[in-house]
């Protein structure tokens, strides 16, 4: 017959195995969780107008050029630039924007991935299409910030290298030519282009299952002795 102190030591190893488990289980969610987003680095784009871009490439600001207009920010393999990468476990690509628009300007922001070898009759390059064949492009004239969400899961460019751009172009018909003040022309910043890859919910789950069955293991041998 067991005395209160087995009892209480047999209590305590339990609840120390149910721990090791329950960390075990968190640990393997944390170290899911941020299986990683692969950032774009706008430093590897080719820009043409007033562009700022930050030393690590995270992010990046087109405003208004006073001598043309329009900022162009663009990775395109067609001219030597390396392009971005699509992995083939990709489901989507995000990224976050602001667009700042001060009173008496008309002005557009627009980005899309393109095929860099693919073009239309007036040789603009064409965006590409989602799994739905929606086009991956995003396009507004309204000031506001938010988070675009690109769908690529099933897409049928997955592992093939794309073309990036980013235009903040202004409206020749209803929009003076952009000031030399820069502070009174649109701007828009870019940042957190990321590229999302496929979570591996089986792979956890494997993972979590081993556990719980060496931990029923024991609790098994732990009640025939």
């Amino acid at each position: 017959m067991k005395n209160s102190k087995m009892i209480d030591r047999e209590r305590n190893l339990s609840m120390k195995k149910i721990s090791i488990f329950l960390f075990c289980f968190v640990s393997v969610l944390l170290i899911q969780a941020p299986a990683g987003a692969v950032p774009v680095d706008l430093n590897d784009f080719w820009s043409a107008g007033n562009i700022s871009i930050a030393p690590d490439g995270s992010s990046a600001t087109l405003t208004e050029d006073p001598n043309f207009g329009s900022a162009y920010l663009s990775n395109d393999p067609f001219f030597e630039d390396p392009g971005i990468y699509i992995p083939l476990d990709s489901t989507s690509l995000t990224f976050d924007y602001n667009f700042d628009e001060p009173d008496g300007n008309f002005d557009e922001f627009y980005a899309f991935l393109f095929d860099p070898f693919l073009f239309d009759p007036f040789g603009n390059h064409i965006p590409l299409l989602d799994e739905n064949g929606n086009a991956l492009e995003f396009f507004t004239d309204k000031p506001g910030s938010g988070t675009v969400t690109w769908d690529l899961l099933g897409a049928d460019f997955l592992g093939d290298i794309v073309g990036m751009e980013f235009q903040l172009n202004y409206d020749p018909f209803n929009d003076p030519l952009p000031s030399a003040n820069l502070a009174l022309n649109s701007s828009v910043t870019i940042s957190n282009v990321n590229i999302n890859p496929v979570p591996e919910p089986a792979t956890s789950l494997l993972v979590l299952s081993g556990l719980a069955g060496l931990f029923a293991a024991r609790r098994t041998k732990q009640k025939r002795i």
